[in-house]
């Protein structure tokens, strides 16, 4: 080596005060660097001494736990040993990494395997990987850390009953032999748990209101399945606070892992640090960021206080944040984790801890400035941190949480070694005997000097500092006596990341240089003499105190010494010994700024951590939406370029904001900076004879100015002291015309745990203080308790409930009040709704369009709780089963996070028509099979038999109806005058339909009742004719009249076309398309895959893996490309020109750039809902009142007298709905239950008859919707069922749930001809691609299984002659970022790369563009991959729907409303994506 580095690795070697005795990590500090010679030398040595040091891979001597890695290893072969496990063949615990294997595949799978140290470190036990703590001693214990500390328990937590159960194990069940369950049981049991409380419970109200909270905030996913426990913790969330504050609920909801692991949030870090360790781009996940406000909080519509939208000057809709906004919040989910796993604890799985809060972890969290909704900053409004008054530990309102006997401090950085070195000293700040501070903690009386411990003391009063208190800025930890210490918590402040003239800090640990604001307290002193720059550090009064750089100044005059820039620093042999943090130097430093493209802008301290980690750009308020950028040569020359950016000087200005007393709106909009209360500064500030009712304004001297202090209350009841301050950033020489707000943020150079809690609680807060919260949560609560399409007046007045936390009910002499006073109260809420006339007055069952269909799970259990269900006596609970299949809703089985029913759902006909919404009505395709199961309790109690809930029954033809033996429970309910038929009748209608059963179906239940002489036939008849009345179903009034149903006959052929059949396959997520679809090589202008790989980094797929297709005639950026692995069927499709690919296809409202896709596209971008049903309907003007395309094929094919079927395979009904009324048309198919028959156990035609009579044809339209769907569901099934059975087919297909939809499909086109039909319309749902977590690994499975679906589909459909007659057009509802987030997933997009294939379809070509510029310089990019769409989904469905015989352009233009937006050019014609085979 050149003497030169040699002197540098010794000195860095030398500084190091790592206690690994094998390993020293060494950073170069900024300029240092080895001998232009030895940079490309590897295994260089040096020595120091005796002891010889070899430069090796960063990686080498990591220990890591490989268990799931030997289990997904790609290299994993059937018939071979572990390649993974082989290594400990020996016992040898050295995996070495082979050879011949590029290393690129080791940086890219390290990722998935979890780093735990290196060889010879001490690691916490806390800090180990959950599935290896499992194998520590007593590792159930109480005591994991070896000394006492305070441990928590979930809420109404019990210990564990050893006498019945194992220690890790939940279960409903008593007695030995627990773990010899079948996995069922546990997967079963927590829904047990939820049908017997709400069937028993005392408290139904806080049962229903829990319920439709968990319908609201769902967890539709978990790997917990299995677990019971962790369902329930979370569901008891909604239980504890029906009635209390839902501020309260969105706080528990955030920190539930539970939540974090549904919405992929859990383990996501900032990009600093994924790019510090991992030296590539990841991105904050924001799969969460985006649902907790379009669902759980705000919604995307500004809304006015009655629900209804606002609007613009234009009359479009305002919404309420952008994607933008999105990324901003992603950045403050970053650092959740699991917290560890403990005692008392159900651990069926060794999935972690899914039960207890989680915890932050501070080195994974973003700590850049966060601009949110409404443009505000996260940390607007909240006081800076060098505005805290002086000792704020000893002030009012000062607050410390009991730690226990451990001396760390838990909420913030401890800055100093781990206290159990044999080294360590360590020094806690112990207070005096007479300290005031200690009789406060001590919770002592002047009288009683023995100590009562509180979790957390907070002071009553300013109380005086006593001896070592007075010396010292800041508090971590105190000794309060023998071994109990408390840690002090500071309140919530923020910091400006940009100032004047700072000073550097330097940290000698890791060689970290940063320019600093000399009022923070961020680092210690480290005094130099005037004959050595060798500094010394002495003076600190606690082991790991900061101070302000003043301070500092202070202490090193005291020691005859001064700040200065040294070269090391010495530490006395007292507690400064094993401080870790920075020190403050004598030098100046000066802070720049980066600006990009898009006026984003980056911190530029010129520190190494700005060096290395120049990514962190964050949205600033530029005045005018003015900056400096590369389009404008960055001001015309006051920057200088760097990179793509501008590098830019600034200046600091602080100015007052008002001359006047302004008004509280003018306060609450133009101050965002704090203050400290004026009250406590009483000596310092006087209130002004100025002041208002609403705005008290505060002097510091006799008139305003910048220390001004205003004190003002919003509407939500939270009080603010606002400085009279504007903290602006100007670049130096442009005057006014560029600068910022300076944007507060919450950390300073340290990211800690309670400036995390804080940014967390601060981002809860924009979302639960905006406007839109009231309305839009309480109409979501309003539909859930019967109101589908509540009045704007219902909306408010329970919004206002809301708003005040109060509601009253009644005269003043008999009035009730409900509610706390407080804002977000939900006690006031419920009471609004359950008391407003909307919900109690029965004159609008006179109203049509009053009411809702009721949820199927709760006519379930008003079922068995109206009618007395009792379970046997050997039957410790009652236990429903398969209801999420069978009637489409059960607890804990939610099918997304959108939960089970859309609140804007919209049946076609009517209720489009008329604007208005069915959210239920997305469930009636299982009301046979919800019929069926009421059917089946009635007549048999409960077992499994003819449909119903019940257990597994392997008997039934042995059940005899009225006998209930051999069930599991019955229905108990008798009637109080059997023989009296009118008071029977009137008795169970009262049960079922709250007495809204109509005087004409009460006189036909009632005749029925008479005409059966075996008074129990009698009775179950009754019930199952009722059950059956439109009036059970729904909440509104019938108004009936009774028409006798019209014998429809089966559609014949009224031409002699061929059969067609269009399949529409939704991959519903969001597919990333982006790795189904890549670019390979030959191509024209660069290498588009190292743009590929360079983009996308480790979501990148391998170029070796890909399934080359050539693309060479199709006009693309590369003549080659490859196909994700798994798509074996797609290349031999491809090859056989029966599959084309569509590049840059999606959701488009018109032809858009950069520059105005957001004001110009109507759809709501990357929200799952929106998209998705804009891809079913192409209509994002809503210009015609039939939701679905196919559907409005289905009509238009039925007028050129096309005979036509439409099926919705587990799919949304919508996108098959038309508005014809043409017979045996449209079917919503359940591939789990198939095609059912209504009551399988009565084949009596009067039973039939009755059935048609007491449904009828209703005027209302939600009685009607159910009766006519009833009707057209038994019609259906009846004719489709015989057909679809008969039907052969020999093709074996997957048992997955892909191989499971598309036999279905293949049957039914393979019974096409007894149908004796000539189009066929299929719409395929298949679930899972929503992939913000391990996408790589999660699309490789599911393309997996899609491909073999699809093979034995294609194969099916061969051997029944069909696959020229068919089409298959596979979509989804977005596309993918690009770039991945720190999840290892990706987040929504919008534009994508789709397929289609068929006999017919004219194959091998790529059509549309693949984008030929994957960085941030193409065009078409509007951030982290979300690449505009070129080609809209009108392109291609008007080639398909003119293969299916439509080729008229009136007739295009009604089906496809929007196609006109578009120019001819851009929309494909049926030559060109299809041959003539059918000709």
């Amino acid at each position: 080596l050149h003497q030169n580095t040699h002197k540098i690795f010794l000195k860095l070697l030398r500084k190091s005060d790592e206690d690994n005795l094998f390993l020293k990590d060494v950073f170069f500090p900024r300029g240092k660097s080895c001998h232009q010679n030895d940079k490309s030398k590897f295994k260089m040595k040096v020595k120091d001494g005796n002891i010889c040091y070899m430069v090796t891979h960063p990686d080498n001597f990591n220990v890591y736990d490989f268990t799931e890695w030997s289990r997904i290893h790609p290299g994993n072969m059937e018939g071979r040993p572990n390649p993974i496990k082989q290594f400990l063949k020996d016992k040898d615990p050295s995996l070495r990494f082979p050879w011949h294997h590029p290393l690129f595949r080791w940086q890219n799978s390290k990722q998935f395997i979890p780093f735990i140290g290196r060889l010879g470190d001490q690691v916490s036990s806390i800090d180990l990987p959950e599935n290896l703590r499992s194998y520590l001693p007593n590792y159930h214990g109480d005591d994991i850390t070896g000394r006492a500390t305070i441990i928590c328990g979930s809420p109404g937590e019990v210990a564990n009953d050893e006498n019945y159960l194992l220690s890790t194990t939940f279960s409903t069940s008593k007695g030995p032999g627990l773990e010899n369950h079948a996995l069922d049981y546990y997967v079963q049991q927590k829904k047990t748990v939820w049908i017997n409380i709400v069937l028993g419970a005392k408290d139904q109200l806080r049962q229903r209101m829990a319920w439709a909270l968990s319908q609201i905030l769902v967890v539709s996913t978990s790997n917990c399945d299995i677990n019971t426990e962790v369902f329930l913790n979370y569901h008891d969330i909604f239980v504890r606070n029906a009635f209390g504050n839902y501020r309260d609920i969105l706080r528990e909801v955030a920190y539930s892992p539970m939540m974090a692991e549904n919405l992929s949030y859990i383990r996501s870090k900032s990009s600093s640090y994924v790019f510090q360790y991992n030296r590539y781009i990841l991105y904050a996940d924001e799969n969460f960021a985006r649902e907790i406000m379009q669902l759980f909080s705000i919604g995307f519509v500004m809304l006015n206080l009655d629900g209804t939208p606002m609007r613009d000057a234009n009359g479009k809709t305002i919404r309420t944040y952008t994607n933008e906004d999105i990324m901003s919040y992603a950045k403050v989910w970053t650092g959740f984790d699991m917290q560890s796993y403990r005692g008392n604890f159900e651990q069926r799985n060794n999935h972690g801890n899914f039960l207890d809060p989680m915890r932050i972890r501070a080195s994974w969290r973003d700590r850049t400035p966060k601009m949110g909704l409404n443009g505000q900053y996260i940390g607007d409004k909240y006081l800076p941190c060098t505005d805290l008054p002086q000792r704020a530990f000893l002030r009012k309102g000062a607050t410390y949480r009991l730690l226990g006997q451990s001396e760390l401090p838990e909420l913030e950085n401890a800055l100093r070694k781990d206290e159990e070195s044999s080294t360590s000293k360590v020094r806690i700040l112990n207070l005096h005997s007479n300290s005031w501070l200690r009789r406060k903690l001590c919770n002592m009386s002047m009288s009683n000097e023995k100590c009562i411990l509180k979790n957390s003391v907070e002071l009553d009063m300013d109380i005086s500092c006593v001896k070592t208190e007075c010396n010292v800025d800041t508090l971590q930890v105190v000794k309060l006596y023998n071994k109990v210490f408390y840690e002090y918590v500071r309140p919530p402040c923020v910091n400006f990341p940009f100032f004047n003239t700072g000073t550097i800090i330097t940290n000698t640990y890791s060689n970290l240089e940063v320019c600093a604001n000399r009022n923070s307290f961020v680092a210690a002193e480290a005094c130099c003499n005037n004959v050595s720059n060798m500094a010394v550090h002495k003076s600190c009064k606690y082991t790991g105190e900061r101070v302000s750089f003043h301070r500092a100044q202070e202490r090193c005059s005291l020691q005859n010494r001064h700040l200065c820039k040294f070269k090391e620093v010495k530490k006395s042999q007292n507690c400064c010994e094993n401080y870790r943090g920075y020190y403050w130097t004598n030098d100046s430093c000066d802070i720049s700024v980066k600006v990009d493209s898009s006026g984003k802008v980056f911190v530029d301290d010129s520190s190494d951590y700005a060096k290395d980690v120049s990514i962190d750009f964050f949205r600033v308020h530029w005045e005018d939406d003015k900056f400096p950028s590369m389009y404008n040569n960055c001001g015309n020359g006051l920057c200088t370029k760097d990179g793509n950016h501008c590098l830019c000087r600034i200046s600091v200005v602080n100015s007052e904001v008002f001359t006047s007393i302004p008004t509280i709106e003018e306060v609450l909009q133009k101050l965002h900076i704090g203050a400290i209360s004026p009250h406590t500064m009483a000596n310092d500030y006087t209130l002004s004879d100025q002041s208002t009712s609403k705005v008290k304004m505060y002097f510091k001297g006799n008139s305003i100015n910048s220390d001004t202090i205003f004190e003002v209350t919003d509407n939500y009841g939270r009080l603010f002291y606002l400085r009279n301050l504007q903290s602006s950033v100007e670049i130096q020489g442009s005057g006014d015309t560029y600068k910022f707000r300076n944007p507060p943020k919450f950390f300073d150079v340290y990211t800690d745990v309670r400036n995390s809690q804080y940014e967390t609680e601060a981002a809860l807060d924009h979302y639960f203080y905006h406007q839109n919260v009231a309305p839009f949560l309480t109409s979501r609560l309003i539909q859930r308790f019967g109101v589908s399409n509540p009045s704007p007046r219902f909306i408010e007045r329970v919004a206002r409930a809301f708003q005040e936390g109060y509601f009253a009910y009644g005269n003043d002499a008999n009035k009730i009040t409900f509610g706390s006073g407080g804002y977000g109260d939900l006690s006031s809420t419920v009471a609004a709704i359950l008391l407003d006339r909307e919900s109690r007055n029965t004159v609008l069952d006179s109203d049509l369009t009053h009411g809702s269909l009721r949820e199927p799970l709760l006519k379930v259990v008003a079922l068995m709780r109206n009618l007395n269900f009792e379970s046997k006596r050997n039957e410790e609970l009652v236990t429903l089963y398969g209801l999420e299949n069978s009637i489409g809703q059960m607890a804990y089985e939610f099918p997304s996070v959108f939960s089970f029913f859309l609140p804007e759902y919209a049946p076609p006909g009517v209720f489009k028509q008329a604007s208005l919404v069915a959210p239920e009505a997305m469930a009636i395709q299982y009301s046979i099979g919800l019929l069926n199961g009421m059917f089946s309790m009635v007549k048999f109690g409960l077992t499994s038999c003819f449909g119903g809930f019940g257990p597994p029954h392997k008997k039934c033809d042995k059940l005899i109806e009225g006998q209930y033996g051999r069930s599991a429970g019955s229905l108990t309910f008798e009637p109080s005058s059997p023989q009296n038929a009118t008071h029977t009748v009137n008795e169970i209608a009262t049960l079922l339909t709250s007495g809204r059963l109509s005087k004409e179906s009460r006189s036909l239940v009632e005749n029925a009742y008479k005409r059966e002489p075996d008074r129990q036939k009698a009775h179950q008849l009754i019930k199952q004719l009722i059950l059956t009345s439109p009036e059970f179903h729904v909440t509104g009034g019938s108004m009936d009249f009774i028409e006798e149903e019209k014998v429809r006959s089966l559609p014949k052929k009224s031409s002699l076309a061929k059969h067609k059949a269009v399949v529409h396959i939704l991959l519903a997520g969001g597919c990333d398309s982006f790795n189904v679809l890549v670019p390979h090589s030959n191509c024209k202008v660069s290498d588009l895959y190292a743009g590929y790989e360079k983009e996308r980094g480790t979501a990148a797929l391998n170029k070796n893996d890909l399934l080359k297709i050539d693309a060479s005639s199709s006009n693309q950026a590369c003549s080659t490309f490859g196909l994700h692995p798994r798509l074996s069927l797609l290349q031999s499709l491809y090859e056989d020109g029966d599959a084309s690919f569509l590049a840059s296809i999606g959701v488009l409202t018109n032809p858009v750039d950069k520059t105005n896709f957001e004001r110009k596209t109507v759809t709501q971008l990357f929200a799952h809902n929106d998209m998705q049903a804009e891809i079913g309907s192409l209509d994002p003007h809503l210009s015609t009142s039939v939701a679905g395309t196919l559907g409005r094929i289905s009509d238009a094919l039925t007028e050129q007298n096309y005979v036509v079927n439409s099926f919705a395979v587990d799919g949304a009904l919508s996108f098959i709905e038309g508005s014809t009324n043409n017979d045996v048309k449209m079917v919503a198919f359940n591939s789990n239950n198939g095609l059912q028959q209504l009551d399988p156990t009565s084949s009596s035609a009067q039973f039939t008859n009755m059935v048609n009579q007491v449904i009828g044809k209703r005027q209302n339209i939600f009685t009607s919707t159910w009766a006519s769907s009833l009707q057209n569901l038994r019609m259906n099934s009846q004719f489709f069922k015989k057909a679809y059975e008969n039907a052969e087919v020999k093709t074996i297909f997957p048992t997955t749930d892909e191989g499971r939809k598309m036999e279905s499909v293949l049957r039914l086109i393979a019974s096409s001809a007894d149908r004796e039909v000539e189009r066929d319309l299929f719409f395929v749902q298949i679930d899972g691609y929503d992939q913000h977590h391990e996408m790589v690994n999660v699309l490789d499975k599911n393309l997996n299984n899609l491909n073999e679906a699809l093979d034995s589909f294609v194969s099916g459909l061969k051997e029944i002659n069909k696959f020229d007659d068919v089409t298959v057009v596979v979509s989804s509802d977005f596309g993918r970022t690009l770039s991945p987030n720190s999840s290892n997933g990706t987040d929504h997009a919008w534009s994508g790369h789709s397929f289609m294939f068929g006999g017919s379809v004219k194959g091998g070509k790529i059509f549309g563009s693949y984008p030929d510029d994957l960085s941030i310089n193409n065009p078409l990019n509007v951030g982290r991959g979300r690449f505009i769409p070129t080609l809209p989904w009108e392109a291609l469905w008007n080639a398909v729907i003119q293969w299916l015989g439509l080729n008229n352009a009136s007739t295009l233009d009604e089906i496809l409303p929007n196609r006109k937006a578009f120019d001819k050019n851009s929309l494909f014609e049926e030559v060109e994506l299809f041959t003539n085979k059918l000709e």
